[in-house]
């Protein structure tokens, strides 16, 4: 493949035993898109002050919970809850509370779309409506009359994902009858085929830096394998094979089956580079998924213990060799414990979820080489 690998020795450990902990904020939090904020806010449902953490200080603001139906493509409705911050120069940002499988912004935050049942929709920023994205047919028959006709299920959209420059949205179906990639148009939703994978199922993943998209062909054995997907030509670029994988853009991340260390594999699908990560710590296993930081030098994961104990790893990949620390979890803060960067060198955790009370948002400062 061309990878120079670079072995890191188990030393590489850091074991911090008192992080400085910060608590942000009470209750639930997300984080917008790009250098956004991130928003923490309690009693959703109602009006309610959020407090935007971000390196220059903090602001409020507004936080309310609207609801919109949307037509489903079996014909019934359905009903999705959106969560609305808002600053008082009318800036805006959204998340899916319920009745969706999640918001995806567009580069401009102007939209974001959301699947929900086999389709996409799309939701305006300014106006908050919802409109299908996708169609509900293939060559004038309904999806639901071509599986039946076909004799299989209904799978219809999966992966979707925006495209750099927020015109479109690709996705992987299977509505032809075979597995494709699709990209729909945001503004007049004409529908084309970017790839046609045949018997495999491609799994449209993240863009890299040259406008190619990250293809994953899941296998049903062996792991998947990773290649890049050229939108103009249809060219495909064989990358990396890997078992239980995980990717956040730029990396791929897998066991590493080369080396036969125990431990991960880190792709760099820009750069065309691997380093191996060295196994856990004795008793502790890496929990997917990774999140990396905005300057793409750090990964932060939660690291499974014994008897649920977690521990938080940052993976410093510009440290030489590369250094993973280790923090426990703030004092008495359990849960759904989701991680996200704040900036280059803070990484957010929120504990607990919006029917736990007590549940709330730290924010931690990690070191090491940049």
């Amino acid at each position: 493949m061309g990878v120079a690998a670079l072995v890191v020795a188990a030393s590489a450990w850091l074991a911090l035993a008192t992080p400085l902990f910060q608590k942000i904020g009470s209750g639930l939090m997300f984080k917008s898109p790009g250098d956004g904020p991130l928003v923490t806010y309690g009693e959703p449902g109602t009006p309610a002050e959020a407090v935007v953490w971000h390196p220059m200080g903090s602001t409020t603001l507004e936080v309310r919970e609207v609801s919109r139906d949307y037509p489903m493509d079996d014909g019934t409705q359905a009903r999705a809850a959106i969560v609305v911050a808002e600053d008082a120069d009318g800036n805006r940002w959204l998340q899916a509370a319920e009745g969706t499988s999640g918001l995806e912004s567009s580069p401009d935050r102007s939209q974001y779309f959301f699947q929900g049942g086999r389709q996409l929709y799309l939701v305006d920023a300014k106006s908050l409506d919802v409109t299908p994205l996708t169609s509900w047919e293939y060559q004038g028959k309904s999806v639901y009359r071509l599986a039946e006709e076909r004799g299989r299920a209904v799978h219809w959209v999966y992966h979707p994902l925006w495209a750099p420059d927020g015109g479109s949205v690709v996705f992987g179906t299977d509505r032809s009858g075979t597995n494709e990639i699709w990209r729909v148009s945001v503004t007049d939703r004409q529908e084309t085929v970017l790839a046609d994978s045949g018997e495999r199922v491609w799994l449209p993943r993240f863009w890299a830096d040259d406008g190619r998209l990250l293809i994953e062909d899941s296998q049903d054995q062996g792991g998947s394998n990773f290649f890049v997907l050229d939108p103009q030509s249809g060219a495909t670029e064989f990358l990396v094979h890997g078992m239980l994988s995980d990717v956040c853009a730029p990396f791929v991340i897998t066991l590493d089956d080369v080396e036969q260390t125990g431990g991960l594999l880190l792709y760099d699908v820009n750069r065309r580079t691997s380093v191996s990560i060295p196994p856990a710590p004795e008793g502790a296993r890496y929990q997917f998924p990774f999140v990396v930081s905005p300057d793409r030098a750090r990964l932060a994961m939660w690291l499974a213990g014994r008897q649920g104990t977690r521990l938080l790893g940052v993976l410093d990949l510009a440290a030489s060799p590369v250094v993973v620390a280790s923090y426990p979890e703030p004092q008495g803060a359990r849960g759904s414990g989701w991680l996200t960067w704040l900036d280059d060198d803070t990484v957010a955790i929120q504990c607990g979820n919006k029917n736990l009370p007590g549940s709330a948002t730290y924010a931690l400062k990690v070191g090491g080489a940049k």
